[in-house]
């Protein structure tokens, strides 16, 4: 999401012709909301009613909240100059107008040709930047979605929450730790014979996790969007759009960013609990498979739960972005931060850096086994085992899968990565500018 300030969105006055004055109109659906973030100046979000968002400065807001059908430009200077305890010229506010309200579509243009030449004609919308995911599939949405949603939005709400959350987690907690000797040898006995049922209720927690996103927003006043797949960077994964979270408070965003793994946790509680009752081990290997899936999502350099549990806790939206700004040399990204934020922001610059680099190498790594022969052994495997060896046939075609899944994705990975290359290149070279960008993935 871009923070837009009063430099970003003025024009040269060579851009304004014509001397007629105008009262602009805002488009419909346009909101203005205070937005809750670490930094020193107040931030506000601008939402439009297709869902595009920004992240806006006190100035920018007070020039959208002063427009109300019945002030000119100079009536709105007068009212944000009120607000805001400094002057403000006619000119600065034909700036913005002529500049980000019309190009985005904010306000609205008119209609009458005796206004032509007084704003510039609106540029195409903006497509923003282009997300981490290369292939997206709606799955739920709508009115099915909102049925379910509410029916859980219970669970995240006091005084039910917090009990639950401190006796799911005690619970597996003390397990654990008391029984490491089962944990052990559970991990190293066969279980092929019941992996696809392990399988299928680890998925099925993995849906239950975008169920937890989804019924959060609920609770918390958000509106869900929709639960799908999705392919990002490598990886397969489902997803949940609460894009309308940006709206809600920094305590709140963070507990959203981990209603997936709370829901998950519940699941986990569950099959433990039933593999206490009952002695079953494929319980036990499920426990064990969903406490694992923990790691990848708390990781926070991707776009997932941890990366937006830590943007949310630091209060800097789209923490990314402002370390995206920072390679190219933008340091307007750190304006209104504290020190103790700036300090933070650029130690995880550093920690980007590393992790990315260690990224590549393994897919490169991976890649370039495969070439050499490892994907014709997997293939190997496969064969030998449906031709006797069944119990090991599940595994093999997972192999093989996830190897294929990474041939054919690398490809636009690398391409996608050259492209920000280029970009990068453009931008020092002042040839490009920041797009907005308002998606929350989970």
């Amino acid at each position: 999401m871009n923070s837009l300030s009063l430099a970003e969105t003025e024009r040269p006055e060579s851009e304004l012709v014509g001397t007629q004055r105008y009262v602009p109109v805002l488009m419909d659906g346009v909101h203005v909301l205070p937005f809750d973030s670490s930094l020193v100046e107040k931030r506000y979000l601008l939402m439009r009613r297709d869902g595009r968002r920004w992240h806006i400065s006190e100035y920018l807001a007070g020039i959208i909240g002063a427009i109300d059908g019945k002030l000119d430009a100079d009536g709105i200077a007068a009212a944000v100059s009120a607000a805001l305890g400094r002057p403000v010229q006619r000119r600065d506010i034909e700036r913005v107008l002529s500049g980000f309200l019309t190009t985005n579509e904010i306000v609205e243009r008119p209609a009458s040709t005796d206004w032509s030449g007084l704003l510039p004609e609106p540029a195409a919308p903006s497509p923003g930047r282009r997300s981490s995911t290369m292939l997206r599939v709606r799955l739920m949405w709508g009115r099915p979605l909102a049925m379910v949603t509410r029916s859980m939005a219970w669970l995240f709400r006091s005084p039910f929450a917090w009990p639950v959350v401190c006796g799911m987690v005690g619970f597996q907690i003390v397990w654990s730790l008391t029984h490491l000797g089962t944990i052990s040898m559970a991990t190293h006995s066969s279980w092929t014979d019941d992996l696809a049922v392990v399988l299928a209720l680890v998925m099925a927690s993995l849906v239950l996790h975008e169920f937890g996103h989804a019924a959060a927003c609920r609770a918390f006043g958000a509106k869900e969007g929709e639960i799908g797949f999705a392919i990002y960077l490598v990886f397969p994964v489902f997803y949940c759009d609460v894009s309308d979270a940006w709206k809600l408070t920094r305590r709140e965003r963070a507990a959203l960013d981990l209603a997936g793994l709370y829901m998950q946790g519940l699941f986990a509680a569950l099959m433990l609990g039933v593999y206490v009752a009952c002695g079953r081990e494929l319980f036990l290997w499920t426990f064990l498979a969903i406490s694992a899936s923990y790691i990848p999502n708390l990781n926070p350099f991707l776009k997932m739960d941890g990366y937006w549990f830590l943007s949310d806790m630091l209060g800097v939206a789209n923490l990314s972005q402002r370390v995206g700004e920072l390679l190219r040399g933008d340091l307007s990204t750190m304006r209104g931060m504290s020190r103790a934020m700036a300090l933070l922001t650029y130690l995880y610059l550093a920690a980007s850096i590393v992790y990315m680099a260690g990224f590549f190498y393994w897919v490169g790594r991976y890649a370039v086994a495969l070439a050499r022969g490892g994907y014709v052994e997997r293939l190997r495997n496969v064969q030998l085992a449906f031709y006797g060896d069944f119990a090991n046939m599940l595994p093999a075609l997972l192999t093989v899968f996830a190897s294929t899944l990474l041939m054919i994705v690398l490809p636009f990975l690398v391409l996608r990565t050259l492209r920000g290359c280029v970009e990068w290149l453009k931008h020092m070279a002042g040839m490009t500018r920041n797009q907005p960008d308002g998606i929350r993935l989970r």
